[in-house]
C-alpha cells in the first residue's frame, strides 16, 4: 500500500510529465534540418494536409554525375589513407558531402537505391574518419565504389 505522500507524487507526476513533454516539443526546424549544398532553395512540395514533403535536388548531365563520382572516389580513397594512417579529419568527409550534393539529385531521380547505397557509404566513411578506423573506411569506401560502379553501368 502507498502512504499518502507516496500517491500525491504519483498523481503529481502524472499530471505534470505530459505539460513537461509538450512544453520541450518544438515544430521548428533543427540547426540539422538546413538545406544541402546542391539542392533548390525553397522548393519544397507539400501533400494534401500542407505538411512539407521532401526536398527538390537539382538535376544535371550525366557527364557532371560521372566527373562527382570520380572525384568522390579519389577524396575517399584519401580518407582511407589518412584513418588508416590515425589521422582523418571528418573535415575531409565534410567536403566530399558538398561536392555530393552538387549532383546528388540526378542519382536519387534515376536509382533510388544506389542514391541510398551511396548515401549510407558516406555516412559510414565519415564514422570511420571519426574513429580514425582504417578497416571501417576501406569497408565504406568499397561499397562506395560498387555502388558508383554500378550506376555508371547504367547511366554512362
Amino acid at each position: 500500500m502507498l502512504s499518502r505522500l507516496a500517491r500525491l507524487l504519483l498523481i503529481a507526476g502524472v499530471i505534470v510529465a505530459p505539460v513537461g513533454l509538450v512544453a520541450c516539443g518544438s515544430d521548428s526546424k533543427s540547426s540539422s534540418d538546413t538545406e544541402r549544398p546542391g539542392t533548390s532553395t525553397g522548393a519544397e512540395s507539400s501533400d494534401e494536409e500542407g505538411q512539407a514533403g521532401t526536398e527538390e535536388y537539382v538535376i544535371v548531365p550525366d557527364s557532371e554525375v560521372t566527373a562527382g563520382l570520380g572525384e568522390l572516389q579519389r577524396m575517399g580513397a584519401a580518407v582511407v589513407v589518412a584513418a588508416t594512417a590515425g589521422n582523418a579529419k571528418t573535415a575531409e568527409v565534410d567536403s566530399m558531402y558538398e561536392k555530393w550534393g552538387t549532383f546528388e539529385g540526378t542519382i536519387k531521380q534515376n536509382e533510388v537505391e544506389l542514391y541510398l547505397t551511396l548515401e549510407d557509404s558516406l555516412a559510414g566513411l565519415r564514422a570511420a574518419a571519426d574513429k580514425n578506423d582504417g578497416p571501417a573506411a576501406k569497408t565504406a569506401m568499397a561499397s562506395f565504389t560498387e555502388a558508383a560502379d554500378a550506376y555508371l553501368a547504367k547511366h554512362p
